[in-house]
């Protein structure tokens, strides 16, 4: 049976998504498709139709394959026309924390310029950041490190710092028509955040008197909200479960 979206939440540690490297499958094309799933990744394209492959260095020869060995994954590798909005995004919908991925732009003279994005349930998580893969960047919540460029043809490693917490989706928007092509995605289980108080943070009852002395409400992001007594006087107090 399929887990509902608190579920997944809760035990995101367990069933979360994990680090990537494509090469323990054979090839696969998906040709004129919106999405493609790999590794438990599913990688997109935000309108219209492209392909995808989990190409390795004798099919479809990419830096990473030649570098490293391997396969990687390849968006729009037949250099397609007003294709510029790709995503990748956790197979089964988990959160994750995202520490890094390598990237290139895989066709000679395809776009460099891209904004990076995180989304969680389909709300914008980070703003856009502009990256530039032709040139090393440590500045915003993106940093990116050129490792190669061979006639138009680059990349690279990006690293996330936490902002990138607890997403389950990253998009891409280039400038102009674009490849794209990743590879060693790097990732944690989402941290997620704990219970923030929503009543008064302070209260005041009358000493040796009776009844409610405070209304405590809570909100959290996934999961129940439970509550315990503390400090030199809790004895004096309970906490009533039903109101």
């Amino acid at each position: 049976a399929a887990l509902n979206a608190g579920l997944l939440a809760d035990y995101a540690q367990l069933l979360g998504a994990a680090d990537a490297n494509f090469d323990s499958d054979p090839m696969v094309n998906h040709d004129g498709v919106a999405s493609a799933t790999y590794d438990g990744w599913t990688f997109g394209v935000s309108s219209g139709t492209t392909e995808f492959v989990n190409a390795g260095n004798d099919d479809y020869p990419n830096p990473f394959s030649i570098l490293h060995g391997g396969r990687c994954i390849i968006g729009n590798y037949l250099g397609n026309s007003g294709i510029t909005d790709y995503y990748f995004t956790s197979a089964d919908g988990t959160n994750f924390q995202l520490n890094g991925f390598d990237i290139s732009n895989y066709f000679n003279g395809a776009a460099t310029s891209l904004t990076i994005a995180g989304y969680r349930d389909g709300a914008l998580v980070v703003a856009a950041e502009a990256v530039e893969l032709a040139s090393s960047d440590s500045s915003g919540n993106i940093s990116y490190a050129l490792a190669g460029n061979e006639s138009g043809q680059v990349w690279g490693h990006l690293s996330f710092n936490a902002a990138f917490n607890n997403i389950d989706k990253v998009r891409f928007v280039f400038a102009s028509d674009a490849c794209l092509c990743v590879d060693n995605i790097d990732v944690s289980p989402a941290v997620l955040p704990g219970p923030t108080f929503t009543s008064a943070t302070t209260a005041t009852f009358a000493e040796n008197g009776t009844g409610t002395a405070y209304d405590a409400n809570a909100t959290a992001s996934s999961g129940t909200v439970t509550y315990s007594l503390g400090g030199t006087d809790f004895a004096l107090f309970n906490i009533d479960a039903g109101s």
